[in-house]
């Protein structure tokens, strides 16, 4: 598949092989891979494992994550993460309301300095500056209007 192409692959992760899935993206290495999928702890816990194996190189985002519908989705990444130490949240992305939950993005952490790099020449307007606490790290964080609470 050329570069800068989109290839959509809807399935049940449970029953997709990360060979289907490179297949499926023209056999070529994946760069970015979105999971929008089911909003359960087994589906994510799923679509984790794939990406770890099917998409090594690539940005992986996370739809839905902190949705107060689904607050269970953000400790099933936190599970993978402690799983798979080689991942990292990339970045957090805020989106404009409730309904728009964050986006988490996750990527190998040889990755992170480069991508974070580009990511913030790209949408400096939109850097949040503390960026969020994962503890060892500080993920960046994206938002439409970046500003601090206001304690005063």
């Amino acid at each position: 598949m050329p570069a800068g192409r989109l290839a959509v692959l809807q399935g049940d992760s449970r029953s997709v092989t990360p060979r289907q899935l490179v297949d499926a993206a023209g056999g070529g290495v994946l760069r970015f891979l979105h999971v929008d999928g089911e909003h359960t702890v087994e589906h994510l816990a799923s679509d984790l494992r794939l990406a770890a194996v099917a998409a090594q190189e690539a940005i992986l985002a996370l739809d839905d994550m902190l949705h107060p519908g689904y607050p269970t989705l953000a400790l099933t990444v936190h599970a993978f993460l402690d799983a798979e130490p080689g991942w990292r949240v990339l970045a957090i992305i805020d989106r404009e309301d409730i309904v728009g939950a964050a986006k988490y993005l996750l990527c190998r952490a040889p990755a992170v300095g480069g991508y974070e790099a580009w990511l913030r020449a790209a949408f400096a307007a939109h850097v949040w500056p503390m960026g969020a606490d994962f503890g060892a790290y500080r993920a960046l964080v994206l938002t439409p209007e970046p500003k601090l609470a206001d304690i005063g």
